[in-house]
């Protein structure tokens, strides 16, 4: 896994964890959640919540990758870069 720090407009740091995904996911996850935090959601950006355990949010990165977070943790993390393969996986054993 693959742990990475994003440092939010107040000055708190929120981790992302990767298994494995390119820079440039890990870039567009870290504009993603700046935009989480300073709740600036489009209507694109609104995040789907997982029917079968309903305390986490998924949120589209693009076409191969989500990312994941507690409903009461949004603002501290941590957040899940997973692809839909690990997701499916993921959700299926949560």
């Amino acid at each position: 896994m693959n742990h990475q720090q994003v440092t939010g407009r107040d000055g708190v740091k929120i981790k992302i964890i990767t298994p494995k995904a390119p820079p440039r996911i890990i870039n567009r996850a870290k504009r993603l959640i700046s935009k989480i935090l300073a709740k600036d959601i489009l209507r694109g950006m609104r995040p789907k919540v997982i029917q079968r355990n309903k305390k986490w949010f998924s949120y589209r990165v693009n076409r191969k990758y989500r990312l994941l977070v507690l409903r009461t943790r949004c603002n501290t993390g941590p957040y899940y870069c997973l692809s839909h393969t690990e997701y499916e996986h993921w959700v299926n054993n949560h």
